[in-house]
């Protein structure tokens, strides 16, 4: 604690000696000395930056600022004045590429002209014809050597799939096929014994009998043998019934049949 009046005390120890009971703004005097950092003092009822910073310095925030925007600025200008300077450049680059060329074209046209006075119709008419022919052999043979390389092609990936193909087959194991049993045949001679006749089974069953189950197998109109002769499986009501199937004559008012 200190009295009314006095200083205060270095409660925070801002020197770090150890010493907490010294003034305040001897303790801040002894860390000046030392070297310390930036720091702020009260004088005289003010708080005052020591050493005072550039921020604060020869205008303040405001002559900063107003010095890195000029900065920028000069460096906008040095900029657009180099592209400038590089776009003029290429310009005149690209105007003396031109020249050259359209001068190159005229002197290419002046010789054309001398060798043509120089040589006759005729043989003008020979040599473009030559030429014509030259660059039709040229193109043929730049076919035929496309042709070749693709058929060269096609044999390659053909072989590519026969092997792949070979390999495939190889890889997969064979079954292996078992060995056939031959059966022995027996060659005895078998003994021709006379067979003996078995009456059929129709003549054991009565005519009645024979009758319903030939009827019921076949229906009407089948036919059956019994003991050597052929029967019909017909009844007497049947061709009554087909009488009543048959259409009725239509009469008329006046009785007359039609």
């Amino acid at each position: 604690m200190y009295g009314k009046g006095g200083s205060k005390p270095d409660y925070l120890d801002f020197d770090k000696d150890g010493n907490k009971e010294e003034s305040m703004k001897s303790a801040l005097k002894n860390k000046k000395k030392k070297g310390g950092a930036k720091m702020m003092y009260a004088t005289g009822g003010e708080w005052i930056l020591d050493p005072v910073p550039e921020l604060f310095q020869d205008g303040g925030a405001r002559a900063i600022r107003k010095e890195k925007r000029a900065k920028r600025k000069d460096e906008r200008e040095n900029k657009r004045a180099e592209k400038k300077i590089g776009r003029l450049q290429k310009r005149t680059a690209r105007q003396a590429e031109r020249a050259g060329k359209k001068m190159a074209k005229n002197i290419q046209k002046g010789q054309d002209l001398e060798e043509k006075l120089a040589t006759t119709p005729a043989e003008r008419r020979a040599m473009k014809k030559s030429d014509r022919q030259a660059k039709r052999d040229a193109r043929k043979a730049d076919r035929k050597v496309r042709r070749s390389v693709r058929k060269s092609d096609r044999l390659n990936k053909r072989a590519d799939k026969l092997n792949q193909k070979a390999n495939k087959l190889r890889g997969k194991a064979m079954p292996k096929a078992e060995p056939k049993t031959i059966e022995k045949v027996d060659t005895t001679p078998v003994k021709n014994e006379p067979i003996k006749a078995t009456p059929p089974a129709e003549n054991k069953m009565s005519f009645k009998d024979t009758f319903a189950a030939e009827r019921k197998k076949q229906g009407p109109g089948g036919t059956f043998m019994w003991r050597g002769k052929k029967y019909t499986t017909d009844r007497a009501d049947d061709k009554k019934k087909e009488n009543s199937n048959l259409p009725k004559k239509k009469v008329r008012r006046g009785g007359m049949r039609y």
